[in-house]
Parts: C-alpha cells; sequence; structure tokens
C-alpha cells in the first residue's frame, strides 16, 4: 500500500476509535471545566462554614451557652427550643450537628461569664466549631424591676457600660478557649410590647441593649450578631409561649430561621 494511502487509512482509523470506541473520555475531556470549583462546591456540607465538617461521619459541634432563650423555656413540645429546631432543620439540608447545651433559665451576663470557668463547658467549647448564647434579657429585666421602670439616663448608661463590659469579656474567653470557634451571639425582642404598649422608655432599652450586643461582636473576629426582634415584633402574639415573655415552638423555629438564613450568606 503506498505511504499516502496508509498514511490517510490510518487517520481514518484514529478518528472512528475516538468516535465510536472513547466517545465519554473523548468528549468528557472536551467539555471539562477547567477548574474544580462546581464540583468541590457540591462536597462542601453546612453551606461551607465548617470546611469538610458537617457530614454524619464527622457533624458541626455546636455548644449552646446562656439564659432561658438558649434553654428552651416554653417551648410547648419540649422539642429542644431553637437549638433543637436549629439540629432538625439542619439535617434536612445534610448538615449533621451534635449539641451540647449548658443555658440556664435567669442567667445574667455575670453567670455566663461563671460559666466559662466550669471544666465541662471548657471542654466542649475546646472541641467545638460553633458556639451560640443568648444573654442580656435578665439583665434588663433586673434593671427595670429595680427601678420600677422610672429608669434615668444615668443609671442606664452605667448599666449598659457595665454589660458591654460583660459582653466583651464573654466574647474574649470564648476565644482564649476555642481561638478557632465561629462565635454567634442571638439578640432578644421585646416581650413587654403588649403589656406596656405605651412605654417608649422599655422599647429604647431593648433597642439600646440589642446594639450594644451588636457593637461588641462586631469587635470579635469570627463572630457574629442575629438579630430577631423585628421578627418578632411582626407577629409578637403569635410567637409567644402563654407565660407571656418566652417564645413557644414556633417562636423557637423562628430563631433556628434567623441562624439558618446567616449561615446560608
Amino acid at each position: 500500500m503506498p505511504l499516502q494511502k496508509r498514511t490517510i487509512f490510518l487517520g481514518l482509523f484514529l478518528l472512528v476509535l475516538l468516535l465510536f470506541v472513547l466517545p465519554e473520555r473523548f468528549f468528557s475531556f472536551l467539555t471539562a471545566p477547567t477548574t474544580t470549583e462546581e464540583q468541590t462546591e457540591e462536597q462542601r456540607y453546612c453551606f461551607g462554614n465548617f470546611g469538610e465538617k458537617g457530614n454524619e461521619a464527622s457533624p458541626v459541634q455546636i455548644v449552646g451557652l446562656g439564659d432561658s432563650l438558649t434553654a428552651g423555656i416554653g417551648d410547648e413540645k419540649e422539642a429542644g427550643g431553637y437549638l433543637g429546631s436549629l439540629k432538625r432543620q439542619l439535617a434536612e439540608e445534610d448538615c449533621f450537628v451534635t449539641i451540647k447545651n449548658y443555658s440556664k433559665s435567669g442567667y445574667k451576663s455575670t453567670d455566663l461569664l461563671n460559666t466559662l470557668k466550669e471544666d465541662d463547658v471548657v471542654s466542649a467549647i475546646r472541641e467545638a466549631d460553633m458556639v451560640v448564647f443568648t444573654i442580656g434579657a435578665n439583665d434588663l429585666v433586673s434593671l427595670i424591676k429595680k427601678h420600677k421602670i422610672q429608669i434615668n439616663q444615668e443609671v442606664v448608661e452605667t448599666a449598659q457600660k457595665q454589660y458591654a463590659k460583660h459582653i466583651e469579656s464573654i466574647l474574649q474567653e470564648i476565644r482564649q478557649i476555642n481561638p478557632k470557634v465561629k462565635i454567634y451571639a442571638i439578640g432578644f425582642y421585646n416581650p413587654f410590647a403588649q403589656i406596656f404598649a405605651s412605654q417608649e422608655e422599655v422599647h429604647a432599652l431593648i433597642s439600646r441593649w440589642n446594639e450594644q450586643t451588636k457593637e461588641e461582636v462586631t469587635k470579635a473576629e469570627d463572630a457574629f450578631f442575629i438579630p430577631i426582634d423585628q421578627v418578632f415584633a411582626q407577629r409578637l402574639e403569635e410567637l409567644l409561649a402563654d407565660d407571656l415573655f418566652h417564645p413557644n415552638y414556633q417562636g423557637y423555629e423562628t430563631i433556628a430561621n434567623q441562624i439558618i438564613r446567616h449561615l446560608k450568606k
């Protein structure tokens, strides 16, 4: 066979091989993405917030701290409050977590600071990927009760400065225990809106307390403030328990929704 014909035949043979014998490998090579960004995105759990953690074999470890809101008081279904809801909702998103809850009803910011000195709490935070806490409501309620709602500006400023120092210390203590943990501070709502509808001082105090918490959290590294006051204000009666103070089951679902919304950003 002449050389020219032999070359043409060999070329046709290779073309047939590529098109019919190895089509999948050939075309996948031509159409393959130049980066693995899409594949990496698919493998990320918990919206990419905790590296490779979040699957069933390696769940995200969450520690709950603070007052009755983290303790789940008012949850008529006794389903674990917002932490229980958070765990259920995240599982639906293929984000698996374990939770250790060290909160206690009635805790003030000083109580939370003392909690951070307990050995079991310190140990849990060291292993945690995420710490979430609620605090401040009892500090404010104590202030309101003490002064019978007739609070002057000097008293408010003194209490606010003290509270700010407590929040700063709480954040510093958590960060010292675990330099890499993500910290989420949840604000609080005005449960007195129906009782003290005309008391603008109460509304202003709650707003200032939330702003103070947010300000301190913003200063800290890898710390985030989760506001809930507006979502509660829109349907307060629907979200409060029978005690007209704590959230009910639906209220805690709402708080969990706010946390997840932040995690998805």
